[in-house]
This record gives C-alpha cells, sequence and structure tokens, in this order.
C-alpha cells in the first residue's frame, strides 16, 4: 500500500496512530506551539509547562563591586585629591558602564527585575558620563551646562529615592547605600544648580562607594564559606497577623 502523503511532501500520521515518545514527534516533523494545537491522541502530558533550574551563579557581587569602586575612584578625584586622568575615565567606562550593563543583563535573565533595572541605569549612567568627556575632547559636542548638568543628577537622584523605597524590605546595609547615594546626588545637582562647588557631595558618595563594595565583599565571602563574616544588618519585615 503507498504511503499517504501531505501536499508538503510530508508523512503523515494516521487518525489512530498514537505518538509514544518525543524522538517519534521530532521525526514525523510535529510542531507544538502551544496547548491548543495538540489533538486528542497525543498524549496529554507533552502540554505540560517545563521548568528550567537557573544553576547560574549569583552576579550580584559584580554590580555591587563596579559601582563601588568606580564610585569610590570618581568621587574621590572630585574632592580633589587626584585629577581625573585617562585611566580613570577608561575604568569609569568599561568597569562602571559595561560592566554593571552586563550585571543588569544577568539580573534580568535571572527575572530579578529591580536589580536589572538599577544596574543597567548605572551602567548607562557612568557611559554617558564618561563619554561626555570624551565627546568634547573630541569636538563632537559641547561642555557641559550645569545646570542641565544640575538637573540630570537631581532627577537620577529621585530615582535612587524610589529604590530606596523599593528596598525598604532589605538589610540596612543596603537601605544605606541608596538613601546616601540619593542625598549625595541631590546635592552635588542642587549645588551645580546654584553654582556652588559642592564637596560634601563626594564626600557622601565616598561613603556610599565604601557601602557597596562591603556588601559586594559580604557576599562573595558567604557563598564561598557557608556563613555570615561580614553582616549586612538586619532585614526589616512586615509582621502577619
Amino acid at each position: 500500500m503507498a504511503e499517504e502523503r501531505s501536499p508538503d511532501n510530508k508523512l503523515c500520521s494516521p487518525p489512530h496512530q498514537k505518538l509514544s515518545s518525543l524522538r517519534e514527534i521530532e521525526t514525523q516533523s510535529v510542531f507544538i506551539s502551544d496547548k491548543n494545537t495538540l489533538s486528542d491522541s497525543r498524549p496529554s502530558n507533552l502540554a505540560n509547562e517545563i521548568s528550567i533550574k537557573d544553576s547560574t551563579s549569583n552576579i550580584n557581587p559584580l554590580g555591587l563591586l563596579a559601582f563601588g569602586i568606580t564610585g569610590f575612584l570618581v568621587n574621590l578625584s572630585q574632592t580633589g585629591l587626584y585629577p581625573m586622568t585617562s585611566i580613570l575615565q577608561c575604568f569609569g567606562l568599561f568597569y562602571g558602564g559595561f560592566g554593571l550593563l552586563l550585571t543588569g543583563i544577568m539580573e534580568w535573565k535571572k527575572n530579578h527585575m529591580v536589580n536589572a533595572v538599577t544596574y543597567s541605569s548605572f551602567g548607562f549612567f557612568w557611559i554617558s558620563n564618561i563619554s561626555s568627556g570624551i565627546f568634547v575632547k573630541l569636538g563632537w559636542g559641547d561642555p557641559a551646562d550645569p545646570i542641565g548638568t544640575g538637573v540630570v543628577l537631581l532627577l537620577f537622584g529621585t530615582f535612587l529615592f524610589v529604590l530606596f523605597i523599593v528596598n525598604l524590605g532589605t538589610p540596612i546595609v543596603v537601605k544605606l547605600i541608596f538613601i546616601t547615594a540619593f542625598v549625595s546626588f541631590w546635592i552635588q545637582g542642587a549645588g551645580l544648580i546654584m553654582g556652588k562647588q559642592e564637596r560634601l557631595s563626594a564626600a557622601i558618595g565616598v561613603c556610599t562607594c565604601i557601602l557597596a563594595i562591603y556588601a559586594g565583599f559580604s557576599e562573595i565571602l558567604q557563598e564561598t564559606y557557608g556563613m555570615t563574616l561580614l553582616p549586612l544588618g538586619p532585614t526589616m519585615t512586615r509582621k502577619r497577623n
């Protein structure tokens, strides 16, 4: 008896034949898009969702260290301790910018929405900040206007305050990172708009970055040795009735 073929010249299974395995499905070119595309003659368990366990490592320490170390070096430069040289610009662009952007992408992959938004935003912030100075030197743009820069810092500081509200349930060190970063951005932004040089914001920024470095080392040591060597402080939890 001749084999029954479909218009696209592929073998078709008779209506009474059941598919017994996934390999049999593959050999007969059956594409399963969702539960509704399965006919009654096929096994119902094939329509169940498949859950895949995430076996990738914790990327959060990279984001904390990239944010902390980059900000620490840049804020010390703003205090007048040393000039903003090319090595600091490259460090801020690649480790602070692309490092944080990569961390944000990995956190998105892990379905950590807040971390993804936070690290990606800081990554783009450092890339924009460092690139603006490079563009001016190359003649691709005008020097930054103090008022415009101040408005940008105020808006980003407001973003950090929202993140502080979002992270109220986190350990105290994490909350301190966001609230001190918010204060630093707002003081610096207001100083630029009013035409005053505020070194206080840089000093507060140094404290913020030290806390971020501490938190990054804390997570690395905890996952390495399986115990808390650098505590992050208590976590505020809401009591249930």
